[in-house]
């Protein structure tokens, strides 16, 4: 007499019939179905079947295909940086502190701002003289 146990809990299935999880996958250049199904080659008890049913029914997004891509949540609009604005504060003397309090930005964000407007200042100036 054979013996059958449960792949999920181990305890031996008295039943007639052990349950399984049937996956169907298709493959998405020709639509052939793809029969290679670990999870047909292991056998589960019914109180573990039921326990498998409760948890797909309660938690579908669990159920969700993870490859594909999933929508993307919107994006912050980049806020512009008005280079002039901050020039202007920063000729009239103001701190990077400062600024950034104003502008709604980082310190940091401001004197990367201000080094790039002289470096390209600097550059444009070069280009004239030659």
């Amino acid at each position: 007499m054979n013996r059958c146990f449960c792949d999920r809990c181990g305890k031996e299935i008295k039943e007639k019939s052990a349950g399984y999880i049937a996956t169907n996958r298709r493959d998405r250049k020709n639509g052939d179905l793809q029969l290679q199904n670990k999870f047909e080659e292991k056998d589960f008890c019914v109180t573990c079947m039921n326990e498998i049913e409760k948890f797909i029914k309660t938690n579908p997004e669990a159920m969700k295909v993870k490859n594909e891509p999933e929508e993307k949540p919107e994006t912050k609009e980049k806020k512009k940086v008005d280079i002039g604005k901050i020039m202007a504060l920063k000729n009239a003397g103001w701190t990077n502190k400062s600024i950034a309090e104003e502008m709604g930005m980082t310190q940091n964000a401001v004197a990367v701002q201000i080094c790039t407007y002289r470096k390209r200042q600097a550059a444009e100036k070069g280009a004239q003289d030659e």
